[in-house]
């Protein structure tokens, strides 16, 4: 028998699908599909994490026949099968390497998050809404120490732009303190997780998509209470109330905006997916097009909001002599940069929202 034929034999057994097989060995179900196509071969280690986790020999899978092993007692793999089976003595079956599909194949339950990726989305989400909220509360505290417009009176007027400056850097540092190990720990688990099973509930979804609408509401509402509060009374105190009211709207948008967006498992697996499209059905195909499209509308609105943004921001920066005027409130240039950049992370989670309707 082939290798395909093996591995083709080894799922039926365990009544395990691609998918599954996939998540148990961190590739992607095109890999499989490769595999048992025989247009790839799967690398030495994923053939030994095969035998270990079907409890067969690297002989039988490569050359033999799974369903016939040898019977050699000096096979190293022997010693894996008797361990998975002495596994199961003791635990009770289903207890192996791959009861994770096993029990899931034989109940209506839905599959376990094995990888860990619920934990992973909301630290992401946690972390990327905490970096832009604390960037903007530097901007909020400098306004504080802004004496030209009747901030807190210090001693000496350089000392107070020294204190500017610092509230800004430190809000940035500290910001970018949140956000880089972010992107990093992410990246690091999309390349260990390449493909996940998706295990979220339509349940899910709904509790996550109502939580997203009651945190842009509220943050609407914190918004408006800002601006209300500093048209009674422009000074740099509601300055800096109205621009910790956004910083607190922003962290919700952000932290339930990517929560929301991460809950597409389809989407997290597009990149792997469009490896191969000749492996794809009818409806993959179809589904894999759709996502496309809603990548292809995310990037357009994204450009789009950047480009206004680098428009205002240089106006400012080339004819407001780096400050940019809302009314009475005087803005740092690059105050419409951040902004875009909020707006383009709530992009995604609204479209995919809007087009589910």
């Amino acid at each position: 028998m082939s290798f395909k034929t093996n591995l083709q034999s080894l799922r039926a057994q365990r009544n395990m699908t691609q998918e599954q097989l996939a998540m148990l060995l961190g590739v992607s179900r095109q890999a499989i599909s490769k595999w048992e196509s025989e247009k790839a071969y799967p690398e030495m280690d994923k053939l030994l994490v095969i035998c270990d986790l079907f409890g067969c020999t690297l002989d039988d899978l490569v050359l033999g026949d799974v369903n016939r092993p040898g019977q050699s007692a000096a096979d190293p793999r022997q010693s894996a099968r008797s361990h998975h089976e002495e596994s199961e003595n003791e635990h009770g079956p289903g207890t192996g390497a791959g009861s994770v599909a096993l029990s899931r194949a034989d109940g209506p339950t839905l599959p376990a998050d094995v990888t860990g990726y619920d934990l992973e989305r909301r630290s992401f989400a946690l972390k990327i809404a905490s970096g832009v909220a604390l960037i903007l509360c530097g901007v909020a505290v400098c306004r504080l120490f802004d004496v030209e417009d009747g901030g807190w009176l210090i001693a000496s007027p350089s000392f107070s732009e020294f204190l500017v400056v610092i509230c800004v850097f430190m809000g940035v540092a500290l910001g970018l303190a949140f956000l880089v190990p972010a992107g990093l720990a992410h990246g690091g688990f999309r390349r260990r997780h390449p493909y996940v099973e998706d295990f979220y509930s339509d349940a899910d979804r709904s509790n996550a998509a109502r939580r997203l609408g009651f945190a842009v509401a509220g943050g609407i509402a914190l918004i408006l209470l800002g601006v209300a509060v500093l048209v009674l009374e422009d000074n740099p105190f509601t300055q800096s109330f109205m621009l910790l009211c956004v910083a607190a709207a922003v962290f919700g948008f952000v932290y339930y905006g990517i929560s929301y967006g991460l809950l597409d498992i389809n989407e997290y697996n597009a990149k792997e997916d469009e490896d191969d499209l000749t492996a794809m059905s009818g409806h993959d195909a179809e589904a894999l097009e759709e996502r496309k499209r809603k990548r292809a509308m995310v990037n357009s609105i994204c450009s789009i909001i950047m480009f206004t943004a680098t428009v205002i921001a240089l106006l400012a920066l080339f004819g407001g002599r780096g400050e940019l005027q809302i009314g009475s409130m005087t803005l740092p240039f690059w105050i419409p940069w951040v902004i875009g950049g909020v707006l383009c992370g709530l992009a995604e989670p609204i479209v995919t929202l809007l087009r589910r309707r």
